[in-house]
């Protein structure tokens, strides 16, 4: 027992041991650190989709409710002005329209689900009118108190006005009733139209409960009166909620651990709150839960450090003035004891002096081992496309050493392997991929291996005084050793080559040709292409939008800006001459222009382009030129970015899914899809209409159009045919819209196309 407790504490004591337990510590602070900073972009993400779904939500329920109402102030209209009713206005004692007048309010409930009954009262024969086909005096009406309250009511009424026509809201126990008086020759009152509003129906019809459960709808009046509910219990909370949001600007207000959304309609003037829990505080919670180990283990490691290396060199410092003062011999004090002294305080400082420079190197070895490993973020970066300013990529070059610089030509090399390769064979393939590059690039260009996964391998080559033609006969000499080595070694391999660019900031084009062509080898003899990609290439430009566009559709802001002002700068750098700045610039925008003239609702059309090109021609100076092209792309972008933002509403996304899947059905309407959807076709059509800038009949047409262009280019079939598969119901229909869209008929459009070719 006495020696296992002597090797635990040998064990205890030793500088691995504790150094192990030091670093060991780290790595669970750094994985705490890791989560709780992970956690931050992923709980603002979740809050920010909460945020938009609330809202889209209340938007949703007030559009219903208001466009709902409309409906009924439109059917209120229509009714009232039959001649019957009209009659029975005018000549109340007459009594020749009655039936009419109750087979008409009949008709009328049977117009909507949301109007549960209807009545009309005449004040000069104090007579009642009601939906379920009775004739009786007020007196005897079982709504009798509500006919009584509204006309000796003097509050300003909540209404709805369109047409010249008005309808009042008018609430009642919790009872909700559209009112229309009917005025004649200034005299009010003659008549008034009672319609009650089914509220079960309303509330069963938004289903707002069913989507984000459990948060809660209300709606108020202009004098905050709840709507729409029945429970006296949600009469208390609506009360209470509206209270907090009264007097409040804001349109979000945080209360307890709720948020109160709420918004105003222009239509009705009602005031719509949207209560939902608030998971930020639960999130911040969850936060201070994994900072707190985090702190705790920090303390942990300030203990570690401290005993390991302060406290060591502290007692340094200790015993090195100890031992000045006992090299000083007192009157009387022995030698020998000074000389025992100095050898016990030199172990002691020795010992003290390995046990710091150890851990000292332990943690130095391990720190060295979390540095991330720039060279290979640098150039995946740079082969991903992702946009770095010229000036840092030159600094990170200078840190890592790169044989590869920012100036000169560079293209890439990509060979692709077999998946099922084992790992010492891909390690003496890479091998012999290495002795190979050192030989034939040597005194001709420099090369950097990024490894991309196990079966794909990019070579980035910088060329610094070579042509065209030498550049492409050292690529197919390359590729014919390369080629030779994977058939010595068995690793079947495809090689491609991208084109040859000016830039590092352009790697990615020249990796995506090289990438593309490994993928049509097998089944295509197309040649790597080795031209040298210019400033005057459309093709070049045409690459570039499109991965510009491509931050865009992701929502990348930031990067897509950056990406874009690096054409601007590279074109502006290159030290070419007035006139081919300008040329380039031109073709710049002119690629931009096209791409966004691709979308309907984009407030920019084909002047702009000549307005730029007036401005670059006028422009004596590359600066003024520069600002030009850089004020033109910034609000091209943001304007793109405005398009897709409004593009990707839900229902916008669906419907143009359910469009592209189904366009060929003449028979398509904007109702079948709402009813797809689980909406009405009002706000659908209103969704088409601020979104897309076009309404529902002329995107869909400009849709099949577009398909019925890529027949018309690309196969021989009669235009009777086309019409039937684009979803036209007769030839001559499809005739009079594409003519409409495309200024010419399919015939003359396929004819030119022709003659084109």
């Amino acid at each position: 027992m006495k020696k296992i407790k002597k090797i635990l504490v040998s064990i205890n004591n030793s500088i691995f041991f504790q150094t192990t337990l030091i670093l060991g510590a780290l790595c669970i602070l750094i994985v705490f650190y890791l989560i709780a900073f992970a956690f931050r972009p992923i709980i603002k993400t979740e809050q920010e989709k909460n945020r938009l779904l609330y809202e889209n939500a209340l938007t949703s329920a007030e559009t219903i409710i208001d466009y709902s109402l409309l409906n009924i102030h439109d059917i209120i209209t229509k009714t009232s002005q039959e001649n019957c009713i009209m009659s029975a206005i005018v000549s109340p004692d007459s009594g020749s329209e009655d039936s009419e007048i109750l087979l008409s309010l009949s008709n009328l409930k049977g117009t909507s689900e949301l109007i549960q009954e209807a009545f009309l009262f005449i004040p000069a024969n104090d007579k009642v009118y009601t939906s379920k086909y009775k004739l009786i005096k007020r007196t005897d009406f079982y709504e009798k108190s509500v006919i009584d309250r509204y006309y000796s009511s003097s509050e300003n009424l909540d209404y709805i006005s369109q047409s010249g026509r008005i309808s009042k809201f008018f609430i009642v126990d919790s009872k909700i009733f559209m009112i229309r008086d009917f005025p004649l020759e200034g005299e009010n009152r003659l008549g008034t139209f009672f319609i009650k509003i089914d509220v079960n129906k309303f509330l069963k019809m938004l289903k707002i409960n069913e989507t984000i459960y459990p948060n809660h709808l209300y709606v108020y009046n202009s004098l905050g009166t709840p709507l729409f509910i029945n429970d006296a219990n949600n009469q208390s909370s609506a009360q209470h909620y509206y209270t907090n949001i009264a007097d409040s600007t804001k349109q979000t207000v945080a209360l307890d651990n709720q948020l109160l959304l709420h918004t105003h309609s222009d239509l009705t003037h009602f005031k719509y709150l949207l209560v939902v829990n608030d998971s930020s505080k639960n999130n911040t919670f969850m936060l201070v839960l994994l900072i707190c180990p985090v702190i705790l283990l920090c303390l942990v490691m300030a203990f570690f450090i401290s005993t390991k290396i302060l406290i060591p060199i502290k007692n340094l410092i200790f015993i090195a003035d100890a031992m000045r003062l006992t090299d000083i011999s007192l009157p009387g004090q022995s030698t020998t004891n000074n000389s025992v002294a100095f050898t016990n305080n030199m172990k002691y400082l020795n010992s003290s002096f390995v046990n710091a420079v150890s851990s000292i190197n332990y943690l130095n070895n391990f720190l060295e081992k979390l540095k991330p490993d720039i060279s290979d973020i640098l150039f995946k970066d740079l082969l991903t496309g992702k946009p770095i300013p010229k000036e840092d990529i030159d600094n990170y070059l200078t840190n890592i050493n790169s044989s590869i610089t920012n100036e000169g030509l560079y293209n890439v090399m990509v060979i692709k392997t077999n998946q099922d390769d084992t790992y010492n064979l891909t390690k003496n393939y890479l091998s012999a991929i290495e002795n190979i590059l050192n030989i034939k690039t040597k005194d001709f260009c420099s090369y950097h291996i990024q490894i991309i996964d196990n079966t794909i391998y990019a070579i980035i080559f910088q060329f610094h005084n070579s042509s065209a033609h030498t550049i492409k006969v050292f690529e197919r000499d390359l590729k014919n050793m390369l080629t030779n080595t994977s058939s010595y070694l068995h690793v079947p391999a495809v090689i491609g080559t991208g084109k040859i660019y000016k830039s590092l900031q352009d790697l990615h084009f020249s990796y995506s040709d090289a990438l593309n062509m490994t993928t049509v080898k097998s089944s295509s003899n197309s040649e790597d292409s080795s031209e040298i990609e210019t400033y005057n290439d459309k093709t070049y430009y045409n690459e570039h939008i499109q991965k510009l566009f491509q931050f865009i559709e992701n929502d990348d802001e930031e990067n897509a800006l950056l990406f874009a002002n690096q054409l601007i700068l590279k074109i502006y750098n290159e030290n070419n001459s007035l006139d081919e700045v300008r040329v380039s610039y031109i073709s710049y925008a002119e690629a931009v222009l096209n791409k966004l003239l691709e979308f309907k609702n984009i407030s920019l059309d084909a002047n702009t382009l000549f307005q730029i090109n007036t401005a670059l021609e006028r422009a004596e100076e590359k600066t003024i030129m520069k600002n030009t092209i850089d004020s033109f792309i910034k609000e091209a972008v943001l304007l793109a970015f405005d398009h897709y933002k409004k593009y990707k509403h839900p229902y916008i996304i669906k419907a143009s899914e359910y469009i592209k899947n189904h366009y060929s059905d003449s028979s398509l309407s904007l109702s079948e899809i709402a009813e797809k959807l689980g909406t009405n076709s009002t706000y659908l059509s209103k969704l088409f209409k601020e979104n897309m800038g076009v309404n529902f009949n002329d995107f869909i047409n400009s849709y099949r159009i577009d398909a019925a262009k890529f027949l018309l280019n690309n196969t021989d079939k009669k235009i009777e045919q086309i019409s039937n598969e684009t979803g036209f119901n007769s030839q001559q229909n499809f005739i009079r819209v594409f003519k409409k869209i495309e200024g010419v008929a399919p015939g003359q459009y396929r004819k030119a196309k022709q003659v084109d070719i």
